[in-house]
């Protein structure tokens, strides 16, 4: 035993498993080592990626309600991620700053927030797509705000009683994978009025055809978090029964070293899947959507380097609009970037 299971006896509070082999000691000593830097790189990323989303969005002249549900998504992500960056700096309870261990308390709260923030958005394209007569009657500004107020309070009420319960995981699976499932339910339809939007749109229509491909990629967007949520619980759930099995064992030397080994890997990995996540959706609305790439255009030109976009790009047309703002718009400057904004007829 000794030193060779130095990392082991660390990760199972002082329980020495005989079986477990020095290649398993090996591994836990090389997922100990990772795991603070790929918190670090993960949550540096996603605070950076995430900033510039509120920057586009606020700033880059978007011009469709959808920008709020974005920045909803965005604004309580960030706030998770820094507070969770900053509980690796104060990792010691003694040197947290009596303001950071308020944070902490709330963190559970905010965190869930975060994690269902998209199913709004989801919602705000589905209603665009499948009820276009009455969404601007129902998404209007003011609405926009009394739905996302009322939906982060239902999210706190449900992480409230989570906490008194002290259920946690059942809860967790009971209320919140069923946000995650209906995120993605939703998604799919908004895919397949995608596809029933394609077959009717012009082949011939080089605009529409790029309007749908801007459309498709959105829905992606609603997907993929919700998708990473399921296997992060999905991984939490295989964990968890995995821990039951060793802990319930009879003695240390009735565990093999496979269920130690599986264990190991599942528990150091499956809260990075979530943020993976995250990182991917961040990263598809910021380069892959028109609006936030020409919005980034926008700022780049606009803000920094204080000049004219090229007279080629769509940055330009929002530069030149936004210096003589006497020019009247027409209705479909913004329609073909838009997030899933207009369905072609």
């Amino acid at each position: 035993m000794g030193d060779s299971k130095e990392c082991l006896l660390f990760y199972y509070r002082n329980i020495n498993f005989p079986n477990a082999t020095a290649e398993t000691e090996i591994l836990c000593q090389i997922f100990r080592s990772i795991n603070p830097f790929l918190n670090w790189s993960l949550g540096s990323s996603l605070i950076l990626f995430l900033s510039l989303i509120i920057i586009v969005t606020t700033f880059g002249q978007i011009k469709e309600n959808y920008k709020w549900f974005v920045l909803h998504y965005a604004v309580t992500s960030w706030l998770i991620r820094v507070i969770h960056l900053s509980y690796l700096i104060y990792i010691v309870p003694s040197d947290r700053p009596p303001f950071f261990k308020f944070l902490l308390s709330l963190y559970p709260y905010f965190n869930h927030i975060a994690i269902t923030s998209l199913l709004p958005l989801t919602i705000n394209r589905f209603m665009r797509l499948y009820f276009a007569k009455k969404y601007e009657k129902m998404f209007k500004l003011k609405n926009i705000f009394i739905f996302l107020i009322i939906y982060d309070m239902i999210i706190l009420a449900i992480v409230y009683v989570m906490i008194m319960l002290k259920q946690n995981i059942l809860m967790e699976y009971v209320i919140m994978m069923p946000l995650s499932v209906i995120s993605i339910i939703l998604s799919l339809l908004i895919f397949g009025k995608i596809h029933g939007m394609k077959k009717m749109a012009s082949e011939s229509s080089a605009s529409e055809n790029r309007s749908l491909k801007d459309l498709q990629k959105a829905a992606i967007i609603c997907v993929v978090q919700p998708l990473g949520f399921l296997i992060y619980n999905t991984l939490i759930f295989i964990g968890e029964g995995i821990n039951i099995q060793i802990s319930s064992a009879d003695s240390p030397l009735n565990v093999p070293d496979s269920w130690i080994k599986l264990y190991l890997i599942i528990s150091t990995f499956y809260p990075f899947t979530y943020l993976i996540a995250m990182l991917a959706d961040t990263c598809l609305m910021l380069f892959s959507l028109r609006t936030y790439r020409n919005g980034m255009t926008f700022i780049w030109y606009k803000m920094i380097l204080r000049t004219e976009p090229p007279p080629s790009s769509t940055a330009h047309e929002l530069f030149v609009k936004t210096i003589h703002p006497t020019t009247t718009r027409t209705p479909n400057t913004f329609q073909q970037s838009s997030f899933l904004t207009t369905s072609v007829k």
